[in-house]
Order: structure tokens, then C-alpha cells, then sequence
């Protein structure tokens, strides 16, 4: 009698801030574009939060619910960043849905 074995499984990562299951090979590039400030801290503080705060005034009109959503999720101005987005929905009055894609698409 033979056993098939199945491949073994590949181990899966949470994102810190959607939460959602990623494989490890994926988890790199998720973050870079839905955690930034999470994936590297040191370049977040060194520089990387002032180009993507510039590239996200540009696209956005100041005081729009885009832009203030943008920054509190990214914490610009010296404001503590809210880095769940689960909160972020919570405090913006959207759906996880909804803070997910603006995050997705600054």
C-alpha cells in the first residue's frame, strides 16, 4: 500500500496592517506598497515618508477625505501614523474595503 504525499505547505505571513495571509514569496512587495513605513522603518524616517507624503499631495486635494486618510494612515506632519487599517476604517467611517483600495492606489 502506498501513501501519495502532498507537497508541503508554504509557510504564510499576516501583513501588519490589512492582516491579510500572504505567502512569504509576496510578502516583500505587499508591503511596499500597503505598509512602507513598516517594511523599512529607517528609510521611512530617513526620507522615504516625505516622497510618498509629496507624491499624495499631489494626487489629492488637501482636506479631502483621500488626503486625510493618507495621512493618518502614514502618520505626515509628525502625527502618529495609525498603521491598522482595520482603525483607520474605524476612525474614517468606511469599510475595510474602501480603506484598503485608497491605501492600494495612492
Amino acid at each position: 500500500l502506498s501513501v501519495a504525499c502532498s507537497p508541503p505547505i508554504s509557510p504564510r505571513l499576516a501583513c501588519p496592517s490589512c492582516r491579510q495571509a500572504l505567502q512569504e514569496k509576496s510578502y516583500r512587495r505587499h508591503l511596499a506598497f500597503c505598509a512602507p513605513d513598516l517594511l523599512d522603518p529607517e528609510g521611512w524616517a530617513a526620507g522615504d515618508c516625505a516622497v510618498v507624503q509629496r507624491h499624495c499631495s499631489r494626487l489629492h486635494r488637501p482636506g479631502s477625505a483621500t488626503a486625510r486618510a493618507l495621512e493618518l494612515r502614514f502618520g505626515f506632519g509628525g502625527k502618529p501614523a495609525v498603521t491598522s487599517q482595520q482603525r483607520l476604517a474605524a476612525e474614517m467611517g468606511w469599510t475595510n474595503r474602501r480603506t484598503r483600495d485608497t491605501i492600494a492606489k495612492f
